[in-house]
């Protein structure tokens, strides 16, 4: 009986040890695990934004926000944001930090544009930097602000967007614009790289960042049609662009409606036309053709002598008629002892006469 008490007994001191060894191994590799990263809370697992970090939190539990505005919801009353760091001393660039948010405009008690005058919603644009109070359990915002930290660019036309440094130069200025730069055309998304020169836009940003840009009027293009008379003439866009018209030209055009005009030694014919974004419209001018072909013959008599005469830029000999196209004409008088005279007649029949005395009218 002694002789198995012992042998239990030693079966006990081995138990025992293993049993030791085991809860050794197990807190050895639970730390190795933690230490491993293989063990993870539920809040590791869930990349929550770092509120500490990019949302100072007031006491009473609301955050303050800086934001892009990308979407508002009058009926359901929500508003889509994306957030922007910003160094307090508004001295470093911002970062766009693609945090985006759904909140509530429900319960806003002021709405303010960035002198502190009340506005309302519907006076916030797509592509607005705003600071908003919001309460982080509720998502409801409190007060809205167009933000007195960034600039706005309005009506810029001529911009340049280079793709490959990502910058839009206008006016002198460069700006730099990221992948996470909001752009918008009417409400809509709308890719930065396919503004054109001829769009006239709104850029909004902080420092040397452009933050959003909305594109008010985009662009198509404009074919021109029947034009041989024309080539090498002019083609006027509106008050704004001259250019040497050209064979088969398509041309870039702010979308509008705008008025075309073509002109070339002293013919002139202008139509209207629409230009839609992204499409082209064709003008034709064959019409014009047929009395751009006919010709006058016109007799001038002047009164006084060594007098020059100039029709269209250049020089004539009055002595004999001169052969013009039908359309209009300019005439420059020169003559010494007198003031030049400028003025401008119109060919429209076979033969006709001008008189000239300087001291009378033409």
């Amino acid at each position: 009986m002694l002789q198995l008490f012992v042998v239990m007994s030693n079966m006990k001191k081995h138990l025992s040890i293993l049993l030791v060894l085991v809860l050794l191994f197990l807190l050895t590799a639970c730390k190795n695990d933690k230490k491993n990263g293989s063990i993870t809370s539920g809040d590791e697992i869930y990349n929550k934004p770092n509120i500490e970090a990019n949302e100072p939190t007031e006491s009473d539990g609301t955050i303050k926000l800086t934001a892009i505005v990308t979407d508002i919801n009058s009926s359901t009353k929500m508003m889509k944001l994306k957030a922007i760091t910003i160094d307090k001393s508004n001295k470093l660039e911002p970062s766009i930090s693609g945090l985006q948010y759904d909140l509530s405009f429900a319960q806003a008690s002021s709405i303010q544009d960035k002198h502190g005058t009340q506005i309302t919603v519907s006076q916030i644009k797509l592509g607005e930097i705003v600071d908003i109070v919001y309460d982080s359990n509720s998502d409801y915002i409190s007060k809205i602000a167009i933000s007195d930290k960034a600039w706005e660019k309005k009506q810029v036309t001529g911009a340049e967007v280079n793709v490959y440094n990502n910058t839009i130069s206008f006016a002198g200025s460069t700006y730099s614009y990221t992948d996470q730069t909001e752009s918008f055309y009417k409400e809509e998304a709308e890719y930065i790289e396919d503004i054109g020169k001829y769009d006239v836009i709104t850029l909004r940003g902080c420092s040397n960042t452009i933050c959003s840009v909305v594109v008010e009027k985009s662009h198509g293009y404009l074919k021109l049609e029947g034009v041989t008379q024309f080539l090498d003439g002019y083609v006027s866009i509106g008050s704004s662009r001259v250019m040497i018209v050209k064979k088969d030209m398509l041309i870039e055009v702010t979308e509008g409606t705008h008025d075309i005009e073509l002109s070339k030694a002293g013919i002139t014919a202008t139509k209207s036309v629409t230009i839609a974004k992204d499409a082209t419209a064709t003008l034709t001018f064959t019409e014009y053709l047929q009395d751009a072909a006919k010709k006058g013959t016109v007799e001038f008599t002047v009164a006084q002598p060594g007098v020059s005469l100039y029709v269209d830029g250049q020089k004539v000999d009055y002595t004999q008629g001169v052969t013009l196209a039908y359309g209009t004409h300019y005439l420059t008088i020169i003559a010494n002892g007198y003031e030049t005279v400028y003025d401008s007649f119109v060919v429209d029949k076979l033969t006709m006469s001008i008189q000239i005395d300087l001291d009378a009218d033409i």
